[in-house]
């Protein structure tokens, strides 16, 4: 099977979090502020001859433990970037986001055949971010 066959699956998830940006930014965003995201979360995954299906909901968890832990309803500058010096700026968002869901993907039985391939993500309502890999 080559990279691009298999399964695609995207899930669509809000959150609101409050985040600051430093001064140099802009001085408006600075300040702390919210905004209510929506997180586009793809998948592909590859069909064992014993699986023919995902229950959506097992996906939906993982993106729902990541989010309750760190993002939504939280000021992101200290629970997702506070051991690092990298803004809150959506493309770091979106990277860190990934990097959050795919570490819980990691975690389970399903590591094998499901793969996170891209976070896209809307900051504000013409503003979107997209992190893919290759």
């Amino acid at each position: 099977m080559n990279k691009e066959e298999g399964i695609y699956i995207e899930l669509e998830v809000e959150f609101s979090s409050a985040h600051s940006l430093p001064y140099n930014y802009s001085k408006k965003c600075s300040n702390t502020h919210g905004h209510n995201y929506t997180a586009r979360v793809r998948f592909r995954y590859t069909i064992p001859d014993r699986v023919k299906y995902i229950d959506k909901h097992i996906l939906e968890d993982i993106i729902k433990k990541v989010l309750d832990s760190k993002y939504d309803h939280k000021d992101i500058n200290r629970t997702v970037f506070g051991n690092n010096k990298l803004p809150s700026t959506a493309e770091n968002i979106a990277t860190q986001l990934y990097e959050d869901i795919n570490t819980e993907l990691q975690n389970t039985e399903y590591k094998n055949y499901i793969e996170l391939i891209q976070i896209e993500l809307n900051e504000v309502k013409d503003f979107t971010v997209i992190y893919k890999i290759k």
